[in-house]
C-alpha cells in the first residue's frame, strides 16, 4: 500500500461531510486503524452515517489530483482545494498561472503559511491543480 492509497483525516471528513472528530470515531467503529492515513478502499466501503441520504452532497463526488512539479512529483488526491491546503500545513494559497497539460489545463498554485516572524508568508509547496478544481472551490 502506498501513500496515494491513504487519506488524511481531513479528506475522510470531507468525503463523509462530517467533522474530523466524527470521522475518527466512524473509522474506529468500523475497525479501520490509521497508518500515516486511512486506507482509501476501506473508507469508501463504509456506508454514510446517519439517517437517509445526504442531499447536500450532490455533485461533490469527483476527486481531483494535484501534483508537485518538482522533486519526486508527489501526487495528492482531494475534493476541496482549501482542505488540501490545510492538510499540507498551509493557511492560504495563491494562483500563479495556467498551463496546458494532458489531459487538460492546470493552474500553478502556491500553498502558503503566514509567518509573523518573517512579516509575510512562506511557501509550503507548489502544486499543479486542474482548473475545474478551482471552479468548484467551495471553501
Amino acid at each position: 500500500m502506498n501513500d496515494q492509497d491513504l487519506w488524511h483525516i481531513d479528506v475522510v471528513a470531507d468525503y463523509f461531510g462530517i467533522t474530523p472528530a466524527s470521522a475518527r470515531r466512524l473509522l474506529s467503529d468500523h475497525g479501520i486503524r490509521q497508518v500515516r492515513g486511512y486506507p482509501t478502499h476501506q473508507v469508501m466501503a463504509i456506508p454514510r452515517p446517519g439517517k437517509g441520504t445526504r442531499t447536500d452532497l450532490t455533485g461533490r463526488t469527483e476527486m481531483y489530483t494535484a501534483f508537485e512539479p518538482h522533486g519526486d512529483k508527489t501526487e495528492y488526491r482531494f475534493r476541496s482545494l482549501p482542505a488540501l491546503v490545510k492538510r499540507l500545513g498551509g493557511d492560504h494559497y495563491v494562483v500563479e498561472h495556467t498551463e496546458d497539460f494532458d489531459p487538460g489545463p492546470r493552474v500553478t498554485v502556491e500553498v502558503l503559511k503566514h509567518d509573523a516572524r518573517a512579516g509575510g508568508s512562506r511557501i509550503i509547496t507548489t502544486l499543479r491543480v486542474p482548473v475545474e478544481a478551482l471552479a468548484r472551490d467551495d471553501g
